[in-house]
């Protein structure tokens, strides 16, 4: 009764079909997926650092493999090694394996040999003694020591994101997976090098696991990525660690808007470096930053809810009873290890304090 014909504006009838564009519908659906991957890639992470679980699997690794026989103090001089073919498996592109490979393609020419080289990071080899920089350019490539034209122009092949599992030696095979889809793959060789370098030391601390949302090592790009993206939700930073990298990483998260502590337990900053009178006057100008500085820093444990780090719980120089530092984030910087996992699975002697 309310809707009498004539009272209609326009005639009877389902509305009228408007014609759907295809090339507009694909358009707007580009656009949506597009923006929710971008949300994904900008929003601060959520989930445990994947370069403080690969720390947690390096150290435990080290610890549960066989240990290698030992190099004696007196190394004696090996034979010459005859290589009886071409193919040369080199493990690791960080900057060492990438500076081998540039020295052999010199001495032997472009296609001699053929050269595979393996890298388990997602891009080639950069420049870690300047990483900290990439805080100020946020540019991965300015770090980039090589592009794909080298490996193109010298004809060497490189692997990104594949991690060496395996030597057999009596076979001359090494076993890949890649860290991606988790594939793996038998690759033959005629001369295995191993330059797998090191990975962050990650000081044993009560609650500390490779499951807890707040804590980074650093050690790579894709740490420090993971670093900038959650100072967007904290506000609170502390650095176990200061040497020099320890400092660097001090100085990064500070300029990422964090109130900073640094950790360190010796008496005064850079020890390995500085003699106590130069360590302390170091000590005073980073304090002069607003940085705070905790030298005889004795770390209790580590404060987790929920899976969440809440804070640190210490003593120092300052503060001879235990108190509890309250952060949001936790960067380690604690030196490094030996990345020689691969070396003692295979039976290769190894130096008597790793590598």
């Amino acid at each position: 009764e309310y809707a009498k014909p004539e009272w209609c504006l326009g005639p009877l009838g389902p509305e009228p079909t408007v014609p759907v564009n295809e090339e507009l519908r694909k358009a707007q659906e580009e656009i949506k997926s597009l923006k929710a991957e971008l949300a994904q890639l900008t929003a601060a992470p959520s989930r445990p650092s994947q370069g403080l679980k690969e720390a947690f699997a390096a150290t435990k690794a080290a610890q549960v493999v066989p240990q290698a026989s030992s190099l004696s103090a007196e190394v004696e001089v090996s034979p010459r090694v005859e290589l009886k073919g071409k193919r040369i498996a080199v493990v690791g592109h960080g900057p060492v394996g990438h500076d081998f490979i540039v020295k052999l393609v010199g001495m032997v020419g472009d296609g001699a040999l053929d050269i595979t080289v393996v890298g388990e990071e997602p891009r080639m080899a950069y420049d870690r003694v300047h990483l900290t920089e990439y805080f100020e350019h946020r540019d991965a490539s300015k770090l980039g020591m090589c592009d794909q034209k080298w490996f193109t122009d010298h004809k060497v092949t490189l692997k990104t994101s594949v991690r060496a599992e395996k030597i057999d030696r009596d076979a001359c095979s090494l076993t890949l997976r890649d860290v991606k889809s988790g594939a793996t793959e038998e690759m033959p060789y005629d001369a295995c090098v191993l330059c797998t370098g090191s990975y962050p030391f990650v000081p044993p601390l009560k609650n500390l696991s490779s499951d807890v949302v707040g804590v980074f090592v650093y050690r790579t790009i894709e740490d420090l990525e993971s670093m900038i993206l959650f100072a967007k939700k904290s506000t609170k930073a502390a650095v176990i660690g200061g040497g020099l990298l320890g400092l660097e990483a001090a100085k990064a998260v500070y300029d990422l808007g964090q109130e900073t502590h640094v950790l360190e337990m010796a008496p005064y900053l850079m020890p390995t470096q500085l003699d106590e009178g130069g360590g302390k006057v170091l000590g005073q100008k980073i304090s002069d930053m607003s940085i705070d500085v905790h030298t005889g820093s004795r770390l209790a444990e580590v404060v987790v809810e929920g899976g969440v780090l809440k804070g640190v719980r210490l003593t120092d120089a300052d503060h001879p009873e235990e108190y509890l530092l309250e952060v949001d984030m936790l960067v380690v910087s604690a030196g490094i290890r030996p990345r020689d996992e691969l070396a003692r699975t295979s039976g290769l002697a190894v130096g008597q304090r790793g590598g």
